[in-house]
């Protein structure tokens, strides 16, 4: 990774006077841009930034950038890859085919963000955004911002959807949300209901199923084709995920007398002597010896083995 920018050369604000809450000692600042959040996504478009060298911070509340993935729950592997994991810019620093756990991918943003020098100010939480006409004004816990653009990447699950009958439900039903999940040990004896199949929600049933009753309830959003819980091991070629089968053998019209070698040898027409409809045309050599090639019909072609076709089928699943 390569970066000619000084150090937080990026945070370069104009703070104005007047403009804080009074009473508080709150300045106000103004960036071109702010990115808030400071996950992957901010990270990422924080790097575009800096190589516009456009003026702009990054706003995250956890304490270190990354700190998002480390609440999750304790077994949490990533669901792609280390070579398709990696931040604009960088490589990720793993074995292509492993899955990084939430820790390793927490500490790869934090290397990242040192790495590219951006901006972020940790432990900034975001309390209101408006637009005052001419600028976006963005309140924090700490201090008044304005800017000419917003970027908004705090993520989109962050809020967990909980039915509206979940309140209805019996006390002694322990209910918990993917936020609040830690490992199996946070829950009561007995069998579990996981609603949704989504990547989180199938990741926790396969989790608790080895130790109880495990319901997952969901859409279906069909099935991994190889087992994520071998690091190191890549997918199968696209290939091996296709079952072929043979055609039947066809069933020629020539006529031989005694059994030929070659089922479909048979004589040559004479000059000016049409060959009988239907019948098998295919030739190895001619009346004088000499190699002949064969029809385009018989020839291999794409998708064919030795003249004969495949038809290719997904595997069921």
């Amino acid at each position: 990774m390569n970066s000619s920018r000084k150090p937080r050369a990026a945070e370069s604000p104009s703070q104005g006077s007047g403009t804080g809450v009074e009473g508080q000692g709150i300045m106000s600042e103004h960036f071109d841009t702010i990115v808030v959040g400071g996950g992957q996504a901010g990270l990422a478009m924080g790097y575009h930034l800096s190589r516009l060298k456009r003026p702009f911070v990054i706003l995250d509340e956890n304490p270190r950038s990354g700190d998002s993935w480390r609440t999750r729950w304790d077994s949490l592997r990533l669901f792609t890859p280390a070579r398709y994991d990696a931040l604009p810019g960088s490589r990720y620093p793993a074995p292509p085919w492993s899955y990084p756990s939430r820790e390793e991918f927490a500490d790869y943003l934090i290397g990242y963000a040192d790495h590219f020098a951006l901006p972020v100010r940790n432990n900034v939480r975001v309390t209101g955004l408006s637009y005052n006409g001419q600028s976006f004004v963005i309140e924090t816990n700490h201090q008044r911002i304005e800017a000419g653009n917003v970027v908004v990447a705090p993520g989109w699950d962050r809020k967990p959807k909980v039915p509206s009958f979940a309140e209805k439900l019996s006390p002694q039903i322990k209910q918990l949300t993917a936020e609040s999940y830690k490992n199996p040990a946070n829950l009561a004896p007995g069998p579990v209901l996981v609603v949704g199949a989504g990547n989180s929600g199938a990741d926790i049933a396969l989790e608790l199923a080895p130790t109880r009753k495990t319901y997952l309830s969901g859409r279906h959003p069909g099935e991994i084709p190889w087992p994520i819980e071998r690091p190191g091991h890549p997918p199968p070629h696209p290939r091996r995920l296709l079952r072929v089968f043979p055609r039947p053998e066809p069933q020629h019209s020539c006529r031989s007398e005694g059994p030929p070698a070659n089922p479909c040898a048979q004589r040559t027409p004479g000059e000016g002597e049409e060959p009988r409809p239907g019948a098998c045309r295919r030739r190895t050599r001619s009346q004088d010896g000499r190699r002949q090639r064969r029809p385009a019909t018989a020839r291999g072609r794409p998708g064919t083995r030795g003249g004969q076709r495949h038809l290719v089928h997904r595997s069921p699943p």
